[in-house]
């Protein structure tokens, strides 16, 4: 190896200063709650009854909005018989900076419930918004509870129950490559990027939608910058009982993300549902994603004819954009791979092939970008034989963590065209 093809420049520090409601003193704590599965509503009917209190601050003058959210096991909202969300809310006018509000209910009568037959866990949740602003101002933990479906009419229609459970059964969704990267969507804004492929079957003329949503290590959900829920989903015509489409993908911009001060594992998920039904197809399994260093990649490209002291080489340059906490570490990895999937090339010794590099940062949420440039001198490359497409890949490895937080995309070159330069 001659050198270590690494170039490096840092430009434009600057504090990164947040701020939300609760820094601005206004907030709501759900002091209790607790659910009564047998309870009614006020016109006798069965119902599912959940009790509350909460103490709000800072929210004089304000009407809030407690409301619940109800979901399986795996976090799946449960839906009506309309196959609109299944929840309820109460709205609360505030008259003082430092107000109480006790034992207020939440019903939702169990006729309109949906689901499954036999006894099953779910869980629900209060949040608490501003009525105008719509503003996050507070939520419970997630909390357990028991119901039995059957088929009668106090929880679902028996003419109807036999046919959702067998087309339901018929019609499925599987995701696979599930990837997560830094780049652009499609307004040209840095974002994060969350790929997936889905194949549907059975859902032939049919409209399906796919959801992608985040929650903490707890189950309580992500929320961004505008105290929404990070919750995308986006729909699918389907006109084969078997398809699949690839390559698709969810964008999280920097403006959306609302980032911990200390950076934060998340789980992403992403899950697909029957439009028209409300029926969970199929989700993909939870993955844990270290989200709160935002790092993206701008201005990626491959230099083919890279020359210094005469010697000719491949290099990957690139802008990193970053938003970093306190004393995290960056390791900057270049890997030389023989396929897109991330198959590593090898050096003639047997050595994979990589380059790294680390960054020290030594300030307190500072925010800048790093003008790179890596690669391999093409003596290094100990080509296969014949003609073949290899790609350049860089990962981002933050030290403090343990954990790889983004990579870029993939760009690749042909060696044999490269060995004639």
């Amino acid at each position: 190896m001659k050198r270590n093809w690494f170039i490096l420049c840092l430009m434009c520090f600057f504090a990164l200063i947040s701020a939300s409601n609760n820094a601005m003193g206004q907030y709501a704590t759900v002091t209790s709650s607790w659910i009564d599965t047998r309870g009614k509503a006020s016109n006798g009917e069965k119902a599912l009854v959940i009790h509350y209190s909460l103490n709000v601050v800072g929210c004089y003058g304000h009407t809030i909005t407690a409301s619940v959210d109800l979901q399986n096991e795996e976090g799946v909202f449960l839906f009506n018989k309309n196959h609109n969300k299944l929840t309820a809310s109460n709205n609360h006018e505030i008259h003082y900076d430092d107000s109480n509000v006790n034992d207020r209910t939440l019903v939702i009568p169990y006729s309109k419930f949906n689901i499954p037959s036999g006894r099953n866990t779910y869980y629900y949740q209060i949040i608490v918004t501003d009525k105008v602003t719509g503003a996050f101002l507070g939520s419970s933990d997630f909390s357990d509870f028991e119901l039995t479906g059957s088929s009668s009419s106090s929880n679902s229609n028996s003419s109807n129950s036999s046919k959702t459970q067998k087309t339901s059964s018929s019609r499925s969704a599987s995701f696979s490559d599930l990837r997560f990267i830094g780049g652009k969507n499609n307004k040209g804004e840095d974002a994060f990027l969350f790929y997936y492929d889905v194949n549907l079957k059975g859902c032939n003329n049919r409209k399906v939608k796919v959801q992608l949503s985040f929650k903490d290590s707890s189950g309580n959900y992500l929320y961004g910058k505008d105290n929404k829920k990070l919750i995308w989903s986006q729909s699918y015509d389907v006109k084969s009982d078997n398809i699949k489409f690839t390559d698709k993908s969810f964008a999280l911009t920097f403006k959306q993300l609302n980032t911990p001060s200390a950076g934060k594992n998340y789980y992403y998920q992403f899950a697909a549902y029957d439009e028209k039904t409300g029926d969970l197809l199929g989700q993909s399994q939870r993955i844990e994603q270290y989200i709160g260093n935002a790092v993206v990649f701008k201005d990626q490209r491959l230099n083919l004819n890279d020359v210094e002291d005469g010697v000719s080489a491949v290099t990957y340059s690139f802008h990193l954009d970053f938003i970093l906490p306190e004393a995290h570490d960056l390791k900057l990895v270049c890997a030389l791979e023989t396929d897109k999937h991330g198959r590593r090339h090898h050096f003639a010794d047997g050595r994979e092939m990589i380059k790294e590099h680390y960054w020290k940062n030594d300030k307190k949420w500072v925010s800048g970008y790093l003008n790179v440039c890596m690669g391999f001198d093409y003596d290094e490359i100990n080509p296969l034989p014949g003609k073949h497409t290899y790609y350049m890949h860089i990962y981002v490895y933050d030290g403090n963590t343990g954990k790889y937080i983004t990579e870029s995309s993939a760009l690749s070159f042909d060696a044999e065209d490269a060995s004639k330069r």
